[in-house]
């Protein structure tokens, strides 16, 4: 197990980075800058810890790989499944008014949700209507 998450953890850190690096253009730098800081890569106390254990998304490719899946195919869906964990984490705190949480998150929250629910579809093999 121990060498199935060490494997698995920098994959799931690489694919959350390569999802989110799609907010890092111009019109949409804001949110970028907001979910990098949310995630634990930029700002004070950036780093591994403030990061998180990423345990969903490690389920999801714990589960693909017991059921004789390729576990690559999966991380989108990985992400997909931290990305939404993290959202409702931040909808509490607006929901708590906690200072944690500044209400420029709720336009995250906004802007962000359409973004992710695409990614979870891609991930699951959904094609465009």
């Amino acid at each position: 197990m121990k060498k199935l998450t060490e494997k698995f953890l920098p994959a799931i850190e690489t694919e959350l980075q390569r999802q989110i690096a799609r907010l890092d253009e111009p019109r949409t730098i804001i949110y970028y800058e907001m979910l990098t800081y949310h995630m634990g890569w930029t700002g004070e106390g950036a780093g591994s810890k403030a990061a998180g254990k990423r345990i969903r998304p490690l389920l999801v490719l714990l589960a693909a790989s017991a059921s004789g899946r390729q576990w690559e195919a999966a991380l989108p869906a990985a992400a997909a499944v931290e990305l939404v964990h993290n959202f409702s984490l931040v909808h509490d705190d607006i929901q708590d008014n906690s200072e944690r949480s500044p209400p420029i998150a709720i336009l995250v929250i906004i802007s962000v949700l359409p973004f992710r629910c695409r990614m979870t579809s891609s991930a699951f093999g959904a094609t465009k209507r």
